[in-house]
């Protein structure tokens, strides 16, 4: 499965929470501003779906019949187990716990398998009562949108798991929230250490929609997510490294920039928790440079 159908599936979740929560809402015409804001959509996620979910009249977006009828599943499911709600959520807690008790404490598998074959069917009536958002790597994992088979979903330790976090733990994802929108394109800063000059560099820092932009003298790049330019290893971020020989950890950086930028860009990230993990980075890099300097043979001069 690729990310983009996880991705869908978990926009129509988010709309079906909207039309719960604000009645009319699968009627109204939206403007692609109140689909942001109102419906909750990240302005890429505008950029790469809207036509999925809507159709459009007099530059006005309204919501796909398809998608209400879909929606009208939805809750003639969650009628058909809400009323056994408590029971329901009796059993998964004990189930859970036995399950987790048996991979804890090593004991035979097979008495796992047992007791999930039994669960799955509990967590997928649950699942019309709670209709989880769950992170699109999850899905992708499981190789099956959840709604189209939701026992064979929940066939397994771990996605019984998640279910468990959301009902008791407070695990789900906030649906009403434009998530890493609020840290796009703001201003950061990140210090670089240069053994060269002996002292920090402040390189300015944007998260953008498809990655990052680096700026430091001369240079203004447009990167990927990983820091690269047009994927080649001495461009990008990398290169304004090179220009003063600094010296890090290529592949690790590039993970995690990539890791930062997907973190940030699937939760409500601060831009002061942006720039501090940014600077983490960061300090990675200084940290490696001023080892490689301090360690260098001392007949060698490089520095």
């Amino acid at each position: 499965m690729e990310y983009r159908e996880a991705r869908k599936r978990n926009l129509k979740i988010k709309l079906y929470k909207v039309s719960l929560s604000k009645g009319k809402a699968l009627d109204q015409t939206y403007s692609k501003e109140a689909i942001h804001k109102k419906l909750f959509f990240k302005k890429s996620d505008i950029a790469d779906y809207i036509d999925c979910f809507f159709d459009i009249s007099n530059e006005k977006y309204i919501i796909k019949s398809e998608i209400k009828e879909e929606f009208d599943r939805y809750f003639e499911k969650y009628n058909q187990y809400s009323s056994d709600q408590q029971e329901l959520e009796v059993i998964l807690k004990t189930n859970y716990k036995a399950i987790r008790d048996i991979y804890m404490n090593f004991k035979p598998t097979e008495d796992a398998y047992e007791i999930i074959q039994k669960t799955k069917e509990i967590a997928a009536k649950m699942h019309w009562i709670y209709l989880p958002l769950y992170p699109e790597q999850t899905i992708m994992n499981s190789g099956i949108i959840p709604e189209e088979n939701p026992e064979e979903y929940y066939n397994q330790f771990h996605t019984i798991e998640d279910l468990y976090r959301v009902v008791f733990e407070s695990g789900e994802i906030v649906w009403n929230s434009v998530e890493g929108d609020i840290n796009l394109n703001s201003p950061l800063k990140m210090r670089i250490y240069s053994s060269r000059w002996g002292h920090d560099d402040i390189y300015s820092v944007k998260r953008t929609m498809n990655g990052w932009n680096f700026k430091h003298l001369s240079y203004d790049f447009n990167c990927s997510k990983d820091g690269t330019l047009n994927s080649i290893k001495e461009d990008g971020f990398y290169r304004i490294l090179a220009h003063d020989s600094i010296q890090y950890p290529y592949d690790g950086v590039k993970f995690a920039l990539e890791t930062l930028w997907k973190t940030a860009d699937s939760t409500s990230m601060s831009i002061k928790e942006l720039e501090i993990k940014l600077q983490d980075i960061g300090d990675w890099i200084n940290a490696v440079e001023k080892a490689t300097k301090n360690n260098q043979p001392n007949w060698v001069g490089y520095y």
